[in-house]
């Protein structure tokens, strides 16, 4: 029989090919990942992209599973010689129509494959679960994977994104302590990273989001209180009183007074004989966010934890200190570190008109005093540096403050007290509050 009796089944089964339906199928598998990234926000897409095995993977691999699929397909349906191919002309034809349903199907779930991987959630979920390995090797969360998590955070615009973040940072902290071998000192970059997260990026972070915040650094300093050193709740205590300062641009409370609480339970849990004995030139006050003479917010409360020289010579332009500033420093107790910051929070707030949040600070100073009178030095200065501040508004607000100030508390004499509160405030050039001191040790019943 000649060759040419054979043409017509060669022809035939070439024709099966469906060129026009595995065209389209391919340019969608090749297409897709570039259209889904481009619908994703500008932080959730650069995380995305810097994760470059799994990105491959999860873009090539449906490709490569449809190329894999047409390959067999023209195996079994393309003859290599006239009568060689393996399946008929009717099976071929079912066989191409099964391969198009079944790339469709591949299509359809590389789409909902990409989406949910590449939701912030998952993301979130992701970088947490990778950086939660490291606390089963390390007793910490791997830095690579935390920083990717803290850097989406502080990207991300304020509300439920920022919240995800927070929450999962808080899941890692929590892990972190759980751990029998956690010492107090694992949690520096985490720490830092919540402030990073809620007040340092292009989008402050929202009532909820301080919330979140709060939360997180509550149960830190719950887990931490049981150490006598914590760097980890040394940290939370300083970042407790810069988010809560941070928070009075809020006009209702009680974020700001969720962090004056954190700041008296840290206080009042394990304190040291020198945190009431330190040095009487020891500055009434912590670094707030923004030291600034020339302007009406109240740059006393922008204090450094750092020595008195360090702060004198800082002056009242430096910059905001930042977390790390003073773990060089030899512990000297929680309830120095907690009065540093309801002096910065509460002098900020009765400045800022935030007279409740004030009040509330004045009231958990007044209890670590009481915990500890007689009392000298950092906690008596910044008692009476918040109460000059009270003393300075009206007259209500004079009689109010003037209320708490109880000769039995402290170690020295109610005049020098107010002196030594005043000198420490011109070695830290914190004027506001020395002027506020001064008018307070001028009223004739302070008179020495």
């Amino acid at each position: 029989m000649p060759a040419s009796a054979f043409a017509p089944t060669f022809a035939a089964a070439s024709m099966s090919l469906p060129l026009d339906s595995l065209a389209t199928i391919f340019i969608f598998l090749i297409g897709l990942p570039a259209i889904l990234l481009q619908t994703l926000p500008a932080e959730v897409r650069r995380t995305v992209l810097s994760e470059r095995a799994p990105l491959v993977a999860f873009t090539i691999g449906p490709i490569f599973i449809a190329t894999l699929a047409v390959a067999g397909g023209v195996i079994l349906t393309y003859p290599r010689k006239p009568g060689g191919a393996i399946v008929s002309e009717a099976g071929a034809e079912v066989l191409w129509l099964v391969v198009v349903f079944g790339l469709i199907g591949v299509c359809g779930m590389a789409a909902l494959l990409l989406t949910e991987r590449w939701r912030r959630k998952s993301v979130v979920r992701r970088l947490a679960r990778a950086a939660a390995r490291g606390i089963a090797v390390n007793g910490r969360p791997f830095e690579d994977a935390l920083k990717a998590l803290i850097e989406l955070g502080t990207q991300s615009r304020s509300g439920e994104d920022k919240t995800l973040v927070v929450t999962a940072l808080g899941d890692l902290a929590a892990r972190t302590q759980e751990r029998p071998r956690y010492d107090g000192a694992q949690l520096e970059e985490l720490i830092k990273g919540v402030e990073e997260v809620i007040v340092g990026g292009a989008y402050l972070g929202s009532s909820g989001n301080f919330k979140a915040g709060a939360e997180l650094l509550e149960h830190v300093a719950w887990n931490g209180v049981e150490r006598s050193d914590s760097d980890d709740l040394k940290l939370t205590v300083q970042l407790a009183g810069i988010l809560g300062r941070a928070a009075l641009r809020y006009e209702q409370p009680h974020e700001q007074i969720k962090y004056i609480e954190i700041l008296a339970f840290a206080g009042e849990s394990q304190s040291h004989d020198d945190a009431i004995t330190s040095s009487p030139g020891s500055p009434p006050g912590h670094a707030n966010t923004n030291a600034d003479a020339n302007t009406n917010a109240d740059a006393d409360a922008d204090a450094d934890v750092g020595a008195d020289a360090d702060a004198a010579a800082a002056g009242p332009d430096d910059g905001a200190p930042t977390l790390t500033d003073g773990l060089s420093l030899p512990s000297v107790g929680y309830a120095m570190w907690a009065s540093q910051e309801l002096f910065a929070l509460g002098s900020e707030a009765i400045e800022s008109g935030r007279i409740l949040v004030a009040m509330t600070a004045l009231s958990k100073l007044e209890q670590l005093v009481l915990l500890h009178n007689p009392v000298s030095g950092e906690l008596a200065n910044d008692f009476v540096g918040l109460v000059a501040h009270f003393y300075a508004q009206s007259r209500t607000g004079r009689d109010y403050g003037k209320d708490y100030l109880d000769p039995a508390l402290f170690r020295d004499s109610l005049p020098v007290v107010i002196q030594q509160a005043r000198t420490a405030c011109i070695q830290g050039a914190r004027f506001r509050t020395g002027d506020y001191l001064a008018a307070l040790l001028a009223d004739s019943p302070y008179k020495s």
